[in-house]
């Protein structure tokens, strides 16, 4: 059963549990902190050094005998250091952790790439993606390019890109393993070998065959390692290669190893009860599922993780926690359950989301939509079921995104609501200018007329405050929600909205 799988089982029994229980509230009585010398675990980027940092705040010392490991061989501080930031890695504690896990001594570090190899399918076919070893690579404007002294962005290395351009790439999968890249190295001269990870499918092990994503393997005399009873379909597994000669051909067929492996947080070893704290960043899975008033389900990257009434959000609400979101979460990680209590849900990304009419002339077939104005693009993550991307139909839709940082607008997800009904529109996002004279701001570059006469305004703790308070509280990239007003293409403007709402 792969690691997603497993996951979902967990959480289905996890959701009968936690629905007959209620809220699921923290419990004064967990256990004590896992024994064996180990306090936490944790899987991030690199941001820094002096000692390692990951995600900017999780600060850990490297003592003489951190196990170090890139790509699973041994290596040092200094040559990671070396190499730059933008690695992904994950990190077991040691019992000095503290108790929101931004500090403590690393006792193991391992830094894994998600593929390296040739390009097999190039920019210029797929705009910001690419594919490397069949494997699909989404970029953003923060993917860290190197070497640095050559490409002073990912937009200049992907300009320069071409197939056969051997790269290795870290970052996050989704469930479909599309990879998201934190950093692309192009002709990393420290690769001695080629990488290629994920879920395998279409195994046949009579003919020494599979299938990572669109990539065809052929590991000949080469046998599965580390695999529970034979290699099937859905086991993740770590493939390395003898560099091919180029023009790269299929199928991969110079396989020197093949094993299986979790991908998920390192654990203790030995140790299967109590609880230790946790912190992970990457991608969800699958939209979040609602159990209670505040109990919610979803796996991040393949771990399960669970929210209660204390727990606390950043940059977005649950209702944002969507396949393909780019999250990090911290909380307690159940050994025995595998699942983490999130303290604390922190979104990456500056979220939107807008209820709104969407007519066929609206869409660039493949690349975008316009909505109320506001310019939304695809990407090989973007869920949507009913095709509109592919094949506009008008109507009302919900889009869920985020906003890029060069101020690119993307989406999650896309959900038909039926019939377009201008009277019916709901739009949260940052907010943009605030004019309390002539009681407006901007959402996206969208007006929001805030002098409807039965417009209700709430302030962050839930709490309806008059509207010159509230207009007064409004600043530039807080999160504000209009919600069921009406939108006039016009003017670009959503008025007589029956609540409006300060988010974040």
């Amino acid at each position: 059963m792969t690691p997603f799988a497993k996951m979902t089982a967990l959480l289905a029994g996890l959701a009968l549990l936690l629905a007959a229980c209620g809220d699921g509230g923290s419990s004064s009585g967990d256990p004590a902190v896992a024994g064996g010398g180990i306090g936490g675990t944790g899987k991030g980027t690199v941001t820094g050094y002096g000692s390692v940092i990951l995600d900017g705040t999780r600060k850990f010392e490297i003592a003489a005998g951190t196990d170090i490991r890139l790509d699973g061989a041994p290596t040092t501080e200094d040559a990671l250091q070396l190499m730059g930031t933008g690695l992904v890695a994950r990190v077991l504690v040691g019992d000095d952790a503290n108790s929101d896990l931004t500090h403590g001594t690393a006792l193991s570090l391992y830094v894994d790439h998600l593929v390296i190899g040739p390009v097999t399918e190039a920019p210029a076919v797929l705009g910001k993606t690419f594919k490397v070893l069949g494997q699909t690579v989404v970029t953003s404007a923060t993917t860290e390019a190197y070497p640095t002294t050559t490409y002073a962005d990912i937009d200049a290395l992907l300009a320069a890109l071409n197939v056969d351009d051997v790269v290795a790439v870290s970052g996050y999968s989704s469930a479909d393993n599309m990879l998201v890249a934190e950093r692309v190295e192009l002709n990393p001269e420290w690769a001695t070998e080629w990488k290629l990870t994920g879920p395998a499918s279409n195994v046949d092990l009579g003919a020494s065959t599979l299938e990572i994503g669109a990539q065809p393997v052929n590991f000949g005399a080469t046998s599965p390692a580390d695999c529970d009873g034979d290699l099937a379909d859905g086991d993740w597994v770590d493939i390395r290669a003898t560099p091919n000669s180029l023009p790269f051909v299929d199928p991969l067929g110079t396989v020197t190893s093949l094993t299986c492996f979790d991908p998920g947080l390192l654990l203790p070893p030995g140790v299967t009860t109590g609880t230790i704290q946790a912190s992970i960043e990457g991608l969800v899975d699958s939209d979040a599922l609602q159990l209670s008033k505040f109990v919610w389900a979803f796996n991040l990257s393949g771990q399960g993780v669970v929210t209660d009434k204390k727990t606390v959000y950043h940059g977005g609400e649950p209702e944002d926690i969507v396949a393909g979101a780019y999250l990090e979460v911290q909380g307690k990680l159940d050994l025995a359950e595998g699942v983490i209590t999130a303290k604390q849900v922190r979104f990456h990304q500056v979220r939107m989301r807008a209820r709104g009419p969407v007519e066929a002339e609206a869409v660039v077939v493949g690349v975008k939509l316009t909505i109320m104005g506001i310019d939304v693009y695809g990407t090989p993550l973007t869920k949507d079921a009913a095709g509109l991307l592919s094949s506009p139909t008008p109507g009302q839709y919900w889009v869920y995104g985020y906003r890029d940082v060069d101020g690119t607008l993307y989406a999650d997800r896309i959900e038909p609501q039926g019939k377009i009904d201008p009277d019916s529109v709901v739009l949260r996002g940052p907010v943009g200018t605030v004019n309390a004279p002539s009681r407006t701001f901007t959402i996206l570059g969208v007006t929001i007329d805030t002098s409807g006469p039965k417009t209700l305004f709430f302030n962050l703790r839930g709490g309806v405050i008059p509207e010159s308070e509230f207009l007064d509280l409004l600043v530039p990239e807080s999160q504000a929600e209009a919600m069921q007003g009406t939108y006039t293409p016009a003017t670009v403007t959503i008025t007589a909205a029956s609540k409006i709402t300060l988010m974040d």
